[in-house]
């Protein structure tokens, strides 16, 4: 299942949430080059106008003299966009951006794998409220088996509504629509045109072999499209790398009572963190500083996450018996990194999620551990319970 975020109108809505007597202006939003001022954004009332996406300043201001012509400020768009990414990642780690279409418009696909669509409706009505109260922002929400499918159903949608497409009915939902919403490079639009070719519905139509024969390849993939079969995959964003604290201590820690305590307090205050993000720890490394000075640290790598603050003080236990103690400890510093969403996980987003998604996850840590080389598992110690202790991997040429 694959939901469509989209926001119309995302960098002029963040205008005129700044400046009130905007509300009602027509708003071009300019990006200055090399080339000269183009317009990256504009509202509806300028769009009736006439002016168009990347249009000339000159232009947009002979058609539309009484425009409110702003230079365009990446950074707060882009502010926004993380905020809002941080609140799609409390409901899946697998969320993609249209960067062609931002600022204009933000499109947002969301990968919520094998959820029901009773659940994914509750999960998705959390997601526009929450960018309602938290943003001030209305998305309209579409969900079908594909992300082209998906992406017209939001755009069908009314404000603050979710549409479905059920899997039976996908090719003749997405009949009616212009056939410009298809991705049709400049050539196969005119060849359209000039076939009178209006809708995708017309389109599908046409016999497979005349189409392949007429555009080749990428006429192939854009006619599959119109049938309502889209099988290209989620590129997610990758989330912000990792969550620290550091704790110092004065006078040292010498007792293992006092750092019981220590590493309680710590896990308490990241799981609080990851908790706010809704997220859970792959990875988390502790640094000790000691009385003389030395430093000594650990990593351990989790493949099932864990989000839990007693889950935390566990993994962080295990690492600090890793390093023996010759002196009181003046610091702890732990590091929480590769984080993935935990809220889809209790919400049984991934429970039954695709094998090859599942290696492909897996994949990710164990290059990101290990590097892109092969190794071969040698046993170690038979009697450990830590799979990191009972085998160690040895490097091999895998030419």
């Amino acid at each position: 299942m694959i939901a469509c975020v989209r926001i119309p109108y995302f960098a002029v809505a963040l205008e005129q949430l700044r400046a009130v007597a905007l509300r009602h202006a027509p708003i071009l939003l300019i990006r200055y080059d090399k080339r000269g001022g183009r317009v990256i954004a504009l509202s509806p009332q300028a769009e009736a106008l006439g002016v168009s996406l990347g249009m000339s300043v000159t232009r947009a201001r002979a058609l539309c003299p009484p425009g409110a012509f702003i230079t365009s400020e990446a950074d707060r768009y882009t502010g926004t966009l993380d905020r809002l990414l941080g609140i799609l990642w409390t409901y899946t780690n697998r969320v993609e951006i249209d960067e062609a279409a931002f600022p204009h418009t933000l499109i947002a696909y969301l990968d919520l794998g094998r959820l029901h669509e009773d659940a994914a409706r509750e999960l998705l009505e959390g997601v526009i409220e929450a960018l309602r109260s938290k943003l001030h922002l209305n998305a309209s929400v579409g969900m079908a088996d594909g992300k082209f499918l998906a992406r017209l159903a939001a755009l069908q949608a009314e404000h603050g509504k979710i549409m479905f497409v059920p899997r039976e009915t996908e090719a003749a939902f997405a009949a009616p629509f212009p056939v410009d919403v298809l991705p049709l490079n400049k050539e196969m639009a005119r060849k359209l045109n000039l076939l009178a070719i209006r809708r995708i519905g017309e389109f599908a139509a046409l016999p497979r072999a005349a189409v392949i024969g007429q555009f080749g390849r990428v006429g192939k993939a854009i006619y599959l499209l119109a049938q309502g079969l889209d099988g290209s995959p989620i590129t997610p964003r990758r989330m912000p790398p990792s969550e620290a604290v550091l704790r110092q201590f004065d006078p040292p820690i010498e007792e293992r009572t006092r750092l019981d305590i220590a590493i309680h307090l710590l896990a308490d205050d990241l799981a609080e963190r990851l908790e706010k993000r809704g997220s859970a720890l792959h990875r988390l490394r502790v640094t000790l500083t000691f009385e003389r000075g030395e430093m000594r640290s650990e990593e351990l790598f989790l493949l099932e996450p864990v989000a839990t603050a007693r889950g935390i003080a566990e993994s962080i236990n295990r690492l600090i018996e890793r390093m023996p103690t010759t002196s009181g400890i003046t610091s702890i510093e732990v590091c929480l990194a590769h984080l993935v969403s935990a809220a889809p996980r209790q919400l049984e987003l991934f429970r039954d999620q695709p094998a090859r998604t599942a290696l492909i996850d897996l994949a990710h840590i164990l290059t990101e551990r290990y590097g892109g080389h092969c190794y071969q598992a040698e046993l170690r110690d038979r009697g450990a319970i830590l799979l990191e202790r009972r085998f160690a991997l040895k490097r091999i040429d895998a030419s």
